[in-house]
Parts: structure tokens; C-alpha cells; sequence
């Protein structure tokens, strides 16, 4: 028996960023067990490379590539902390600092929407998570041989243990924009979730 939870939330915040978004992800890897310590996500062993996915305006080569790995950083970061970080079982309240990377208003309302952009709605019901993959792609937007803005199109599996044992798949996209002090924040986001047994 499947069950399926999808939300598709509206971008929040100001700032349009129109880029191509073709990405086709295959559901490969393995989904052995791998038990992690006392409720503690155990990490994959390799970290989380992004790819390239399109880049429009003029972008130095190299600045492209650092952006990759920035945006790359950022995204992994708040899945990490809200998905697969953290001991368990936890109740919705802690997931209060699982938004990293996220501008003030993005916060706000990703803290709303807490059930799909964190772990805030089984928290209590789980022991252990195990990260299966994580998947990004970024969308690099450049002026003046400088990157701008980028979109992340992300995909993460994991499995979770104790009263609640699912296979668990977030997937979608955030928005970010580069600041003058050049750190990347999420400005944006559309996320959806399904819970599997």
C-alpha cells in the first residue's frame, strides 16, 4: 500500500528568476539497510556534488563552477538539517533551527509549511533516518561575467525507523539569490514529499 502526500507551494519573496528547467532523475541506488547510531542520520560517505545544469548570461567559467559548488552547499545544508540531522524522536518545536540558508521571509514561511520543508510532521513517530541519495542540479543566472541568481532543482531519499518505518522522497526546487557579502540564500522554494511504505 502507497501513500503519496504532495504539496506544491507558490514561490514566496520578490524576486523572479526564469531559467530552463528540463531535469529527468532516475530512482537508482540501493536501498540496503545501513542501521545508524541512536537515532542519529547516518551521511552518506561521499559528499553531495552538485551538477550543472543551465547557465544563462555571461558567466566566467570559473565563477560558474564555484557557484555550483556555493548553491550546491547551501541546498545540502537545510536538507541535511531538516530531513536527516537531529536525534529522534523529536517534536515538531525542534525542528526550529532545520532552515538554514533561507532569507528572513523564506524562513518565515518554509517554518509555516514546517511538515513539508522538515521532518516536523513524523518526528515523533520515527527512532533513525538513513539517507539513501541526494541529487542537485543547478541553474546558474549571470550578469556582467558574475553569477546572480540560481535555481536548485534537488532530489532526496531516505528511510526512516521506529514506529513510523517508510521510504520518504523530497523533491523540487529553491530559488536563491547571491548577496553583496556573496553567500547564497533561498529566497524561494517549491517542495514536494511522499511518504512510502
Amino acid at each position: 500500500m502507497k501513500q503519496r502526500r504532495q504539496r506544491r507551494l507558490r514561490p514566496v519573496g520578490s524576486i523572479v528568476l526564469s531559467l530552463v528547467m528540463a531535469l529527468a532523475v532516475s530512482c537508482s541506488g540501493d536501498d540496503a539497510d545501513a542501521g545508524p547510531d541512536a537515532g542519529q542520520a547516518e551521511r552518506e560517505a561521499e559528499p553531495v556534488v552538485g551538477r550543472l545544469g543551465t547557465s544563462v548570461g555571461r558567466v566566467q567559467p570559473k565563477e560558474r563552477a564555484r557557484a555550483v559548488r556555493q548553491v550546491t552547499d547551501t541546498v545540502d545544508a537545510w536538507l541535511v538539517a531538516a530531513y536527516l540531522d537531529g536525534d529522534y524522536p523529536r517534536e515538531p518545536e525542534d525542528f526550529a533551527d532545520a532552515l538554514p540558508g533561507f532569507t528572513p521571509n523564506a524562513r518565515k514561511q518554509a517554518w509555516r509549511d514546517r511538515d513539508l520543508t522538515t521532518n516536523a510532521d513524523i518526528g515523533t513517530r520515527i527512532d533513525a533516518v538513513t539517507p539513501v541519495d541526494t541529487r542537485i542540479v543547478v541553474d546558474v543566472l549571470g550578469t556582467r561575467g558574475k553569477p546572480a541568481a540560481a535555481t536548485a532543482r534537488f532530489r532526496l531519499r531516505f528511510r526512516t525507523e521506529g514506529e513510523l518505518e517508510r521510504r520518504v522522497r523530497v523533491g523540487g526546487s529553491v530559488r536563491l539569490v547571491r548577496g553583496k557579502d556573496g553567500e547564497w540564500r533561498i529566497f524561494s522554494y517549491d517542495v514536494a514529499k511522499g511518504v512510502q511504505r
